[in-house]
């Protein structure tokens, strides 16, 4: 797959509250969501965007519903939009700030965590 333009039409397509399931909430509960976020972006960061490659890289690190995993998918590609050099580490405090300004409130009405 070549690279997806990440605007909001990836996380409407999930529909709100998508990682609020039986499976996200287990999921969460042994991988908190900002360690399953900057895994995420260093997926995307990996391969650069590409999908569906970085769908099953996340997917490969955490056991999320396919809805669940559109929403996080959609946010690492924000991250790498908006915040590429804050998340240059990817568990930095900057990326994590970063990350929650530029694409926080579309992550959170996509998820319907937060």
């Amino acid at each position: 797959g070549g690279p997806v333009d990440a605007g909001a039409g990836d996380a409407d397509a999930a529909g709100a509250g998508a990682c609020t399931g039986v499976q996200d909430t287990a999921a969460f509960a042994d991988r908190p969501l900002g360690q399953v976020l900057a895994d995420a972006v260093d997926c995307a960061r990996k391969h650069n965007g590409n999908e569906p490659e970085t769908r099953t890289c996340i997917r490969q690190r955490v056991d999320l519903s396919e809805e669940c995993i559109t929403c996080v998918d959609a946010e690492a590609h924000c991250a790498l939009i908006h915040c590429a050099l804050e998340c240059f580490n990817e568990k930095s405090k900057e990326c994590a700030s970063c990350r929650a300004a530029a694409c926080g409130a579309a992550l959170a009405q996509c998820s319907g965590l937060g």
